[in-house]
């Protein structure tokens, strides 16, 4: 696993349920990603859940962006994470069986 991973992966056995451990999250970076299960959207409204009300960059329409730490009804985590290595299951804090905070 990546450091990116591993940093999202941690957040969300640190802290629990949340866009970090959402199966319908793509992350772009540790903070942000984009809510795959959320109907595209106009660009000017992708960003609005992250705070930005100007960019000077042009965002086309797509899934919204959302931060590793929203929590929306549509939350889904099927992944098996006992398939993880370990080791790297002891980086991030995983404790199987998961139990909602």
């Amino acid at each position: 696993m990546g450091e990116r991973q591993a940093l999202i992966d941690a957040f969300y056995w640190q802290y629990g349920k949340s866009c970090a451990g959402c199966d319908h999250w793509q992350n772009h970076n540790s903070l942000v990603g984009e809510c795959t299960k959320s109907a595209p959207v106009p660009g000017r409204d992708r960003d609005a859940m992250i705070g930005i009300e100007s960019c000077s960059l042009h965002i086309g329409a797509g899934h919204p962006f959302t931060p590793r730490d929203h929590v929306c009804g549509d939350f889904a985590d099927t992944f098996d994470w006992g398939t993880l290595p370990e080791s790297y299951r002891a980086q991030i804090g995983c404790r199987l069986p998961h139990t909602e905070r």
